[in-house]
């Protein structure tokens, strides 16, 4: 039959009519894509002293809050943000600018390992993960060495001491006496100063005067964090800011 005036009706090319039309609401399943940018962290830079600038993958940091900066492969969409992580879980959205972007790290602890990575994300939809970036914090300053006192006939002397005996850290001594006697810096690995497990040997190559002489050590990590020695051997070194180890030697002509 023919539709009343003011509806709506579907017919067919012989002039037939269709039963009248039901509307129905669609709803569209269909996922949307993730984000398809690859990023990629170029870099991660410690501002805090004695050693600053880009730590290497697998490197040392003695700085709390290192600045991570890294790019993208092609600029975001709508929506779309790098994400970064930190030993896998997400800590943070980085700040873009076109292709590049950059995010402050915070809080890092001492002795603690960290491995960064980052990604494109637009709502729960994830891009490709980066290559991961190692670092290592290292924020306390290494155990002060132990410096053996002793009273030697020897004007050569061999002088021996103790120190946290960790790979990568380098020790050092140096010799002060009357006059304004200064000695070379010995280095760990040198032919004069040794060590063997805990254990580390001054063998003195120079003749010395008689008196007395201060040998300070210094003990140094591969972050830059050093403890250098400091005070007198009659002081109670447990009650310094930054304790040291000091050795009074007293040689006899």
């Amino acid at each position: 039959a023919k539709p009343a005036t003011g509806t709506t009706r579907i017919q067919d090319l012989a002039g037939n009519y269709a039963d009248s039309i039901n509307n129905a609401a669609v709803t569209n399943n269909t996922a949307s894509a993730a984000p398809t940018q690859t990023t990629v962290i170029v870099s991660i830079t410690d501002a805090v002293a004695p050693i600053t600038g880009v730590i290497a993958s697998g490197g040392f940091t003695n700085d709390p809050a290192p600045l991570l900066a890294g790019t993208i492969s092609a600029g975001l969409g709508a929506g779309e943000q790098v994400q970064v992580l930190r030993n896998g879980s997400p800590i943070g959205i980085a700040t873009t600018v076109s292709s590049d972007w950059s995010y402050s790290e915070s809080s890092l602890v001492h002795d603690t390992t960290y491995i960064y990575t980052a990604r494109v994300i637009r709502g729960s939809q994830s891009g490709p993960p980066s290559a991961a970036y190692v670092i290592k914090a290292l924020l306390n300053p290494p155990v002060v060495p132990v410096v053996d006192p002793q009273t030697s006939e020897d004007s050569t002397p061999e002088i021996t001491g103790t120190w946290v005996n960790i790979p990568g850290y380098s020790l050092s001594a140096v010799i002060y006496g009357p006059g304004g006697f200064l000695s070379p810096t010995y280095a760990l690995g040198g032919p004069d100063l040794s060590a063997v497990g805990n254990v580390w040997t001054l063998v003195v190559p120079t003749v010395m005067a008689r008196g007395l002489y201060t040998v300070i050590a210094t003990v140094t990590d591969t972050a830059g964090n050093s403890s250098v020695s400091i005070g007198e051997d009659n002081l109670d070194l447990a009650r310094l800011i930054q304790p040291g180890s000091r050795l009074r030697l007293k040689l006899f002509a």
